[in-house]
C-alpha cells in the first residue's frame, strides 16, 4: 500500500494530511484538534472566531481556509462586505448577526470525507454599540417649592438603537453635595419612553432661598452616555422665621 504526504501551506499555517486508495482507512490528521475527527476538522475557516466590530467604526478582517478555498459569505451586518476575501466597511448597525461562510474543500480532505461538494461553515459577528442613547426631554417640576420643601417630579424621554438600560437623575446644592436616584420607565419601551422619579426635598431653615441643581443621564447596555443637555434648578424659599431672626438680629454699631 502506497501513501502520499502532503504539505498543505495557508496563511503561514501548515497542516499535514494524508491522501489513502479508496477503500483504505484513513488515519486522522496528526494537527487535528483534540476530541474531532479528522472530517470535522477538514476544511477548517479562519478566523474562529470573528473578532467583533464597532458600529460606527471601520472593519477590515481577513478571510481564509485551511484544506479548502473561500467561496462566498451571506448574513454580514450593513455596511460590511467581502472585497478581495476580506471582510470590509463600517457597521452601520449593532447586534449579533449569524454569518454563514461557504468553503470548497480542497482535495487532500476528500481523503477524510465522502463530502466532495461545498461546506457551509456558521460564526458569530458581534458588533458592538457606539451610539448613546439619546434625550430629547428633561424637566423637573414645580420649579419653586415653599421653605417648607415638598416633592418635584423628574420627567425624562429617551431613546436608544438597542434600547435603554438606565436612566439616572442627580440632584446637588450649591456646594456640590447631592446623590443621585434611578428613575422608573412609566411608558413606551426601552428603545423609546418616558422615565419618571419623585425627589423629595426637605425643609428649609435659612433666611435666604436654596436651589437645586438637576442633572439627567441615561445608559444603554454598552454604557454609552447620552446626557440631558442642560440642567434644571428648584428653589426652596426662605425660611419666615429665619428672615425674621435676621432682621431682629441687632447690628454691631
Amino acid at each position: 500500500m502506497q501513501w502520499e504526504l502532503r504539505i498543505l501551506v495557508a496563511a503561514g499555517l501548515c497542516a499535514l494530511s494524508t491522501a489513502a486508495p479508496t477503500g483504505a482507512q484513513v488515519p486522522n490528521n496528526p494537527l487535528t484538534p483534540p476530541g474531532q475527527t479528522a472530517a470535522q476538522f477538514c476544511p477548517k475557516f479562519i478566523p474562529n472566531p470573528l473578532p467583533p466590530a464597532t458600529q460606527g467604526q471601520p472593519y477590515s478582517v481577513e478571510l481564509w481556509t485551511m484544506l479548502g478555498s473561500f467561496q462566498q459569505m451571506t448574513g454580514a451586518p450593513p455596511g460590511l462586505s467581502v472585497v478581495d476575501q476580506k471582510l470590509v466597511g463600517t457597521p452601520t448597525q449593532a447586534g449579533t448577526f449569524k454569518i454563514a461562510v461557504t468553503v470548497q474543500p480542497a482535495s487532500a480532505c476528500t481523503a477524510f470525507s465522502q463530502n466532495t461538494g461545498p461546506v457551509t461553515v456558521r460564526r458569530d459577528l458581534t458588533v458592538l454599540d457606539a451610539q448613546p442613547p439619546t434625550i430629547s426631554a428633561f424637566t423637573v417640576s414645580p420649579d419653586e417649592l415653599p421653605y417648607s420643601g415638598g416633592d418635584v417630579i423628574v420627567t425624562v424621554q429617551a431613546s436608544d438603537n438597542v434600547g435603554v438600560a438606565k436612566v439616572l437623575s442627580s440632584r446637588a446644592l450649591p456646594d456640590g453635595t447631592g446623590n443621585s436616584g434611578f428613575l422608573q420607565r412609566t411608558a413606551g419601551s426601552d428603545a423609546s419612553g418616558t422615565w419618571k422619579m419623585i425627589w423629595s426635598l426637605p425643609q428649609n431653615a435659612a433666611a435666604t432661598p436654596v436651589s437645586y441643581t438637576f442633572k439627567a443621564w441615561a445608559l444603554d447596555a454598552a454604557n454609552n452616555n447620552g446626557r440631558a443637555a442642560s440642567a434644571r434648578t428648584v428653589v426652596v424659599g426662605a425660611h419666615p422665621s429665619a428672615q425674621d431672626m435676621k432682621r431682629l438680629k441687632p447690628t454691631t454699631p
